[in-house]
């Protein structure tokens, strides 16, 4: 009975995969439209800009240059893998530290739309 339970759960992880990576590539195939000067596209890609990554901040950098502070909201991309009426909730657990930089990193390989 182990290796079928395991084997239920390895066919479920590989559809979660598999809708999370067709979620993403519509959001960036949207994104990328969203450079071409076209308003309407360039609209929808600033919607799901802002769903992926809430209110952007600009903020000053210790050295003078300007850096943009967001959070990131990877619950808007499982919505769009699954279906808006997904409500996603934690269950109370213990939060596990993870790994931090200072250093600027790539997010995104395409810029930035300007609001």
């Amino acid at each position: 009975m182990g290796i079928r339970r395991s084997q239920l759960a390895a066919s479920q992880s590989a559809k979660i995969i598999a809708a999370l990576t067709k979620a993403s590539d519509a959001y960036r195939q949207q994104i990328e439209l969203g450079l071409d000067d076209n308003p309407r596209e360039t609209a929808k890609a600033r919607i799901i800009i802002r769903d992926l990554l809430g209110p952007i901040q600009m903020c000053p950098g210790p050295d003078g240059g300007l850096w943009a502070e967001y959070n990131t909201r990877p619950a808007a991309l499982a919505r769009k893998a699954v279906g808006a009426s997904v409500e996603l909730t934690g269950f109370g657990g213990s939060l596990r530290p993870i790994a931090t930089t200072t250093e600027p990193i790539a997010v995104l390989d395409v810029p930035l739309i300007a609001a």
